[in-house]
């Protein structure tokens, strides 16, 4: 099951994309672009029973690539992406118990704490591309320049939300 859970995933995972030459002679290119993102997180927590887990985010914008040659180009986009992640706390284990000052038990923690962030980015890549053909893989490298548009936070059942 878990394999077929993976390949699942990775199918969603697939970005689309299409794209103009703008023209016969010319190496530039702009075009859009689908896709996802997997987010996840490790936490360092007090509580031994919470659990991270995967929440799935949509990108998606405009890119124009100009290449130099058949292998080295250079791309800047503008586009939106979803972030984010999801933590789970389970009842079964003691480190989930909040105590008050007192030392008596105040509660326990129980539910889910998701986390959803939005972001315009300016993404600016390297480009390098290997093989001979119509169709190329490449390699990219590059920062990408972020301004968070918003966030939320999703708890459920006792979890207190986080201050922002």
């Amino acid at each position: 099951m878990k394999k077929y859970l993976v390949t699942a995933f990775a199918l969603l995972m697939a970005a689309g994309s299409a794209r103009a030459q703008f023209s016969s002679s010319s190496s530039s290119y702009i075009g859009l672009h689908l896709g996802g993102n997997l987010g996840h997180q490790t936490v360092d927590t007090a509580y031994d029973n919470a659990t991270t887990g995967f929440k799935f985010g949509i990108i998606g914008g405009v890119q124009y690539d100009h290449w130099f040659n058949d292998m080295v180009g250079i791309g800047i986009g503008l586009q939106f992406d979803q972030k984010g992640s999801s933590e789970a706390y389970s009842d079964g284990k003691i480190g989930n118990i909040v105590s008050n000052p007192d030392g008596s038990i105040k509660a326990k923690y129980v539910g889910s704490d998701d986390y959803a962030m939005s972001y315009l980015e300016i993404p600016i890549t390297l480009k390098v591309s290997f093989g001979d053909g119509d169709v190329r893989p490449y390699i990219t490298a590059g920062p990408s320049i972020g301004m968070l548009l918003s966030a939320s936070e999703t708890t459920t059942n006792n979890i207190p939300t986080v201050t922002n």
